[in-house]
């Protein structure tokens, strides 16, 4: 069942084994409910603004580890405020989180 869905990536549920799948374009990512807690996290708490200069960001990406280092990620800029979207939207309408201002690009 899909979750949620953006330009660069989406979120589903399988119900018969209860993991979420997060598609990165290039990448699939199988998570527990609390991974994905892990990986909301942490993505809301990059702060955004450091990410555009360019002594913190030089190359305009960013790396991550994700699920207890089990996987790497390389994301740029945008494709990391789409998954901050993607994760904002998906935590609102599975009823966890209210609705708040999203960031838009």
């Amino acid at each position: 069942m899909l979750v949620a869905n953006t330009k660069y990536c989406s979120l589903r549920q399988d119900a018969s084994n209860r993991f979420f799948y997060l598609h990165l374009g290039h990448k699939s990512i199988p998570l527990r409910f609390c991974e994905l807690l892990a990986v909301r996290e942490k993505i809301l708490s990059l702060e955004m603004a450091s990410l555009f200069y360019e002594e913190s960001c030089p190359h305009d990406f960013k790396i991550l580890t994700l699920c207890n280092q089990q996987h790497l990620v390389l994301l740029t800029i945008e494709e990391i405020l789409d998954l901050r979207e993607l994760l904002l939207q998906a935590f609102v309408r599975m009823g966890l989180s209210c609705a708040r201002e999203s960031v838009y690009i």
